[in-house]
């Protein structure tokens, strides 16, 4: 039997620096369930809403512009919530303060300035049990 889907052993995440941003890492992937399809360059936060998982629309990155939610599916929930989970080692704070899913994957804001290497293992050992990681080598610190 033939099928059109990709094996998910084929879509693997790639963790990078990706911006001058200090505070943030990025999770690049074409997972079409990790994935938010969308115009404009916009993302989506993670937000946990009571009984209701839901992402926030962001466009353009600037915060002050959320509107209408969308529902996560349980791949994308899995992800967001393991990542804003991680600990930081002598810490009472978490790694991750801010969860964003996007057409390219997924971007996180860091709660302090990025530390390549522990960062992106914490953020690697994390997500591994839901996906396959791989890191860029055009991290730099």
């Amino acid at each position: 039997m033939k099928t059109d889907q990709k094996p998910d052993h084929l879509y693997r995440v790639e963790i990078t620096g990706g911006s001058n941003n200090q505070y943030w890492i990025d999770l690049k992937t074409t997972h079409p369930e990790i994935v938010v399809v969308s115009d404009n360059r916009e993302y989506f936060q993670y937000e946990k809403d009571r009984d209701e998982s839901k992402c926030l629309k962001i466009i353009d990155r600037t915060i002050g512009k959320m509107n209408n939610a969308i529902k996560m599916n349980e791949l994308q929930e899995k992800i967001a919530l393991a990542l804003l989970g991680i600990e930081i080692e002598n810490s009472k704070h978490k790694l991750i303060e801010r969860v964003y899913f996007a057409n390219d994957g997924i971007h996180v804001v860091l709660k302090h300035l990025r530390r390549v290497e522990k960062d992106l293992e914490l953020i690697e050992i994390a997500i591994s049990p839901f996906v396959t990681c791989y890191h860029s080598p055009s991290i730099v610190s």
